[in-house]
């Protein structure tokens, strides 16, 4: 989006905890990353653009539930109770997103699943479009299986992967979206 050349940089695919240490060291100049390592590194830092922008320029990303093939075959029931639990938080998020933030109980939970801390919490929580059943359901069909060719094939022209799929449908899934009734 900004022109830089990506044959400039050293682009570097660490994990959340390590963009924080790395930043923390100074091994790293720039970062593209969420709370609770976001939250860690802004106070050094100046933040450049939001995951809303970044969606905007026409790249999304996604905070997504992945569950093994093999376990999801196994349990089904349970996969789809758990969907159904987070679409049940979502709805009551989306139903009034003041309220929602406003219990304390919530941004708790929030923070021990994740492990940022409460004001992040929040921060995220008003920067994030959190997406109801029917949103997801004809999301995870060939909008999020073409992002994950882009990434794919953006990942690929880093040199991170080897190689691409010639479909990565087979790899998404919205059945359990569907089934959590």
């Amino acid at each position: 989006h900004w022109g830089v050349d990506p044959a400039k940089v050293n682009i570097l695919n660490l994990r959340p905890g390590e963009i924080a240490a790395a930043w923390q060291r100074g091994d790293i100049d720039a970062a593209y990353v969420w709370d609770p390592a976001l939250g860690k590194i802004k106070p050094g830092g100046a933040v450049l653009t939001s995951s809303a922008e970044v969606a905007k320029w026409g790249a999304p990303t996604y905070d997504i539930w992945v569950v093994r093939k093999d376990f999801a075959a196994a349990h089904p029931e349970f996969v789809s109770r758990f969907a159904k639990v987070s679409l049940d938080a979502i709805a009551g998020y989306q139903a009034n997103p003041q309220a929602f933030i406003a219990n304390a109980a919530n941004i708790a939970k929030i923070s021990r699943l994740t492990g940022a801390a409460a004001p992040d919490v929040v921060a995220g929580l008003k920067g994030n479009r959190f997406l109801g059943r029917d949103e997801q359901a004809a999301l995870l069909q060939s909008p999020f299986v073409a992002a994950v060719g882009k990434t794919a094939a953006f990942l690929k022209a880093q040199g991170k992967v080897e190689s691409l799929q010639p479909d990565y449908g087979p790899y998404v899934t919205n059945r359990f979206v569907k089934t959590a009734r």
